[in-house]
């Protein structure tokens, strides 16, 4: 006895039916593993998990186990695009569906001057230049010269840039006596590494260059605090930065290119 293939719709049907299973209680976005429960078997996803003390189903607390069998069925399913209410219509297994939305030409992006806002490329360009025109910095593609007057090593540094047609964000920060440079990429392409930066310190007397490091831009919606975790970025000892500043300001020489 042979068992006739199931068509289309009836295909679809049932995927969608899976999928609800995995739907996570408190975003109501679909759940990619790990996928984490409650003592009394709830689950939840893990971007909220991190935010909630009690599991929001039951209130009881959340245990240390993975549901493996629901992790199971995730990689076996196609997801669709978190943004297909805004047009996307890619669908993805478990495994690739993240690196899809981290540059869906229909993705959102948070505004990264401290604004509560998640906007489309273009709209955030418009609010950051209307919103945050002392922060943003439309640039000729060639060498920077950067000052930062007061330099303080306890404060965050962050700018706007637009340049070769496309959005930049540079971030600096001090974590832990380690001062860490970040260039990320706002937009659509594939690889965000196509695009690179390169930071450069002269010496206090400006004879010579006392610092070139050059490294790969990340995307913009990466976690900024894994990129830092996993050393995605240009570091250095915070020692050596303070070396460089002279009389409170700290200055370099700053460059995004793109890889031919």
């Amino acid at each position: 006895m042979f068992l006739k293939p199931m068509d289309t719709a009836a295909s679809e049907l049932l995927r969608h039916t899976l999928l609800s299973d995995l739907e996570c209680p408190v975003c109501r976005q679909y759940m990619l593993p790990p996928i984490s429960l409650c003592v009394n078997g709830h689950n939840i996803c893990k971007s909220c998990k991190p935010n909630m003390k009690h599991c929001p189903t039951c209130r009881h607390p959340f245990t240390t186990i993975r549901c493996l069998s629901l992790e199971k069925l995730a990689a076996e399913l196609d997801f669709p695009c978190t943004y297909q209410t805004l047009g996307c219509k890619e669908t993805r297994r478990a495994k690739l569906i993240t690196q899809h939305q981290a540059l869906c030409p229909y993705g959102t992006f948070s505004c990264p001057l401290q604004c509560r806002v998640r906007l489309s490329r273009e709209a955030l360009v418009k609010h950051v230049k209307e919103k945050h025109e002392q922060d943003i910095h439309e640039w000729n593609e060639r060498v920077q010269y950067v000052k930062i007057q007061n330099y303080d090593v306890t404060k965050n540094y962050t700018q706007v840039i637009l340049a070769h047609n496309e959005v930049f964000v540079r971030s600096i920060k001090v974590i832990n006596d380690i001062w860490y440079f970040l260039t990320q990429y706002i937009g659509t392409e594939k690889d965000p590494g196509r695009f690179y930066y390169t930071v450069s310190f002269d010496s206090k007397d400006h004879e010579d260059t006392f610092i070139k490091i050059t490294h790969g831009c990340r995307s913009a919606n990466e976690d900024e605090n894994e990129i830092y975790s996993t050393c995605k970025c240009i570091m250095l000892p915070v020692e050596v930065i303070k070396y460089t500043v002279v009389d409170g300001e700290l200055s370099y020489y700053f460059q995004i290119k793109r890889k031919a």
